[in-house]
């Protein structure tokens, strides 16, 4: 696991030159999430009262993706996943960080406990502390690496939107401290839900998270893994936010061993994304029927003549 000093960002005159190619940034379309029910939490299970055989049959998934600044940046992934069904909840919390040749474990909790009244909230379990903010987003995550605290702080919001299931997703700045050592990057927060009583969707969604040295990130989402499923893109580039709606994400052939070539473009900004995966590869499956795969990647961003080098984590999952 490679956790160094934070990095700084670059001169303000080499980010203008970019954020002036690119433009202003149109605004994020508002967050929504459920509504909050209480104060934030450490430890324990107290974070509502239980509320025995009143919730409806659903599945609910938040995670939280790390990616750091560095050249081969740090890379965690945290995958928490309830489903409530009458006066019981189960729970499938599983994490993940990216070592030199394969993903290193974090976290591994399956249980059941009586249901709460905020069934879709993630429960702090033994080994794992909490610090949850009264918006109800997870502010701090710590868990034991190799005997060594690691914490996943939550900073500043770049910018904050709705999920296909109509929860909050949010792109923040973050810190992963381990040790001494401490490492700047950005943070993915997002929620998905489903009824229980419906069918799993047959297509896994993806995600892209990258960053480069000098502070920028670029995320890439799309609910489908298919050639007509349109990608939505949100870039934070030399302190600006971009958004693109309408982002076409082709798949290319990629070479031996790798889970993954991809090119993005945006058209009508002469914008261009290419972007390949690389083992080591985590191919995973919960206790609740959902599989997901992990994987780091690389990329190269396009604009006219200037092109800089990214590097991140890409993620594809069927769940909740």
């Amino acid at each position: 696991m490679l956790i160094r000093p934070v990095r700084r960002r670059a001169p303000a005159g080499a980010r203008a030159r970019l954020a002036a190619t690119f433009g202003l940034a149109s605004a994020l379309a508002a967050a929504c999430a459920p509504a909050d029910d209480g104060a934030g939490s450490r430890d324990g299970r107290g974070t509502s009262a239980d509320v025995p055989g009143t919730h409806p049959r659903a599945g609910y998934l938040t995670s939280l993706t790390f990616v750091g600044f560095e050249p081969s940046p740090s890379l965690v992934h945290l995958r928490f996943e309830n489903e409530a069904d009458r006066s019981r909840l189960a729970l499938s919390y599983q994490g993940w960080v990216a070592g030199r040749s394969d993903w290193t474990s974090l976290l591994a909790v399956e249980d059941t406990i009586p249901v709460a009244r905020a069934a879709w909230r993630v429960v702090p379990t033994p080994g794992m502390r909490l610090w949850i903010s009264r918006g109800a987003q997870i502010e701090s995550v710590r868990l034991p690496l190799d005997g060594t605290p690691l914490r996943l702080e939550a900073l500043d919001v770049i910018s904050s939107w709705s999920s296909s299931t109509g929860q909050r997703e949010t792109l923040r700045s973050a810190e992963l401290l381990l040790g001494p050592g401490a490492e700047a990057g950005l943070l993915l927060q997002r929620r998905r839900a489903r009824s229980l009583d419906t069918e799993r969707a047959a297509l896994a969604s993806q995600a892209f998270v990258l960053t480069d040295t000098v502070g920028n990130g670029l995320i890439i989402l799309r609910t489908r893994i298919a050639p007509d499923a349109p990608a939505t893109a949100w870039g934070w580039i030399d302190g600006e936010r971009i958004e693109w709606s309408d982002a076409l994400l082709l798949a290319l052939t990629a070479s031996e061993g790798s889970p993954g070539r991809w090119s993005l473009e945006i058209a009508r900004e002469g914008i261009v994304v290419e972007i390949e995966g690389s083992p080591p590869i985590r191919e995973t499956a919960s206790s609740m029927g959902s599989s997901y795969r992990l994987y780091p990647i690389r990329a190269t961003l396009s604009v006219e003549d200037e092109r800089r080098t990214m590097a991140g984590i890409g993620i594809e999952d069927d769940g909740p």
